[in-house]
Protein backbone atom coordinates (compact mmCIF):
# COMPACT_ATOMS: atom_id res chain seq x y z
CA UNK A 1 0.00 0.00 0.00
CA UNK A 2 1.14 3.55 -0.63
CA UNK A 3 1.86 5.76 2.39
CA UNK A 4 -0.79 8.28 1.34
CA UNK A 5 -3.39 5.57 1.05
CA UNK A 6 -2.53 4.31 4.55
CA UNK A 7 -2.91 7.81 6.01
CA UNK A 8 -6.21 8.25 4.21
CA UNK A 9 -7.51 5.06 5.77
CA UNK A 10 -6.53 6.28 9.25
CA UNK A 11 -8.34 9.58 8.62
CA UNK A 12 -11.42 7.74 7.50
CA UNK A 13 -11.44 5.40 10.48
CA UNK A 14 -11.30 8.39 12.81
CA UNK A 15 -13.90 10.25 10.81
CA UNK A 16 -16.63 7.68 10.18
CA UNK A 17 -18.14 7.46 13.70
CA UNK A 18 -18.77 11.23 13.79
CA UNK A 19 -20.68 11.22 10.51
CA UNK A 20 -20.53 15.02 10.40
CA UNK A 21 -20.20 17.55 7.60
CA UNK A 22 -16.48 17.78 8.33
CA UNK A 23 -16.13 14.18 7.27
CA UNK A 24 -17.02 14.78 3.63
CA UNK A 25 -13.32 15.01 2.83
CA UNK A 26 -12.83 11.76 4.66
CA UNK A 27 -15.55 10.11 2.64
CA UNK A 28 -14.06 11.44 -0.55
CA UNK A 29 -10.77 9.94 0.54
CA UNK A 30 -12.54 6.66 1.29
CA UNK A 31 -13.88 6.57 -2.23
CA UNK A 32 -10.43 7.38 -3.57
CA UNK A 33 -8.81 4.73 -1.39
CA UNK A 34 -11.33 2.11 -2.49
CA UNK A 35 -10.81 3.06 -6.10
CA UNK A 36 -7.05 2.86 -5.73
CA UNK A 37 -7.35 -0.56 -4.10
CA UNK A 38 -9.84 -1.72 -6.73
CA UNK A 39 -7.59 -0.47 -9.52
CA UNK A 40 -4.61 -2.25 -7.97
CA UNK A 41 -6.66 -5.44 -7.63
CA UNK A 42 -7.90 -5.13 -11.21
CA UNK A 43 -4.34 -4.55 -12.44
CA UNK A 44 -3.12 -7.57 -10.48
CA UNK A 45 -5.99 -9.70 -11.82
CA UNK A 46 -5.29 -8.53 -15.37
CA UNK A 47 -1.58 -9.31 -14.96
CA UNK A 48 -2.41 -12.76 -13.57
CA UNK A 49 -4.83 -13.41 -16.44
CA UNK A 50 -2.21 -12.29 -18.96
CA UNK A 51 0.40 -14.56 -17.35
CA UNK A 52 -2.04 -17.49 -17.38
CA UNK A 53 -2.88 -16.82 -21.04
CA UNK A 54 0.83 -16.66 -21.90
CA UNK A 55 1.45 -19.93 -20.05
CA UNK A 56 -1.48 -21.58 -21.85
CA UNK A 57 -0.19 -20.32 -25.20
CA UNK A 58 3.29 -21.67 -24.41
CA UNK A 59 1.81 -25.03 -23.39
CA UNK A 60 -0.26 -25.15 -26.59
CA UNK A 61 2.83 -24.32 -28.66
CA UNK A 62 4.81 -27.05 -26.91
CA UNK A 63 1.99 -29.55 -27.48
CA UNK A 64 1.80 -28.56 -31.15
CA UNK A 65 5.57 -28.98 -31.50
CA UNK A 66 5.40 -32.40 -29.83
CA UNK A 67 2.53 -33.43 -32.11
CA UNK A 68 4.47 -32.25 -35.16
CA UNK A 69 7.54 -34.20 -34.02
CA UNK A 70 5.41 -37.31 -33.46
CA UNK A 71 3.82 -36.90 -36.89
CA UNK A 72 7.25 -36.52 -38.48
CA UNK A 73 8.49 -39.64 -36.68
CA UNK A 74 5.40 -41.57 -37.79
CA UNK A 75 5.89 -40.39 -41.37
CA UNK A 76 9.55 -41.45 -41.27
CA UNK A 77 8.57 -44.87 -39.88
CA UNK A 78 5.91 -45.26 -42.58
CA UNK A 79 8.43 -44.29 -45.26
CA UNK A 80 10.93 -46.82 -43.90
CA UNK A 81 8.25 -49.53 -43.84
CA UNK A 82 7.21 -48.67 -47.40
CA UNK A 83 10.85 -48.84 -48.53
CA UNK A 84 11.29 -52.21 -46.84
CA UNK A 85 8.09 -53.50 -48.48
CA UNK A 86 9.24 -52.21 -51.87
CA UNK A 87 12.64 -53.86 -51.42
CA UNK A 88 10.97 -57.14 -50.44
CA UNK A 89 8.68 -56.93 -53.47
CA UNK A 90 11.64 -56.19 -55.75
CA UNK A 91 13.54 -59.11 -54.27
CA UNK A 92 10.52 -61.36 -54.69
CA UNK A 93 10.26 -60.31 -58.33
CA UNK A 94 13.96 -60.99 -58.88
CA UNK A 95 13.70 -64.39 -57.23
CA UNK A 96 11.57 -66.29 -59.71
CA UNK A 97 10.99 -69.17 -59.15
CA UNK A 98 10.77 -68.85 -55.33
CA UNK A 99 12.82 -71.99 -54.77
CA UNK A 100 15.88 -70.05 -55.99
CA UNK A 101 15.56 -67.50 -53.15
CA UNK A 102 17.11 -67.94 -49.75
CA UNK A 103 15.36 -66.13 -46.92
CA UNK A 104 17.60 -63.84 -44.94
Amino acid sequence: MHEGVGLAVVMVVQCLPWNSVYCTEGYTVVVMVERVEEEEEEEEEEEEEEEEEEEEEEEEEEEEEEEEEEEEEEEEEEEEEEQEEEEEEEEALRCQPPSMCVLN
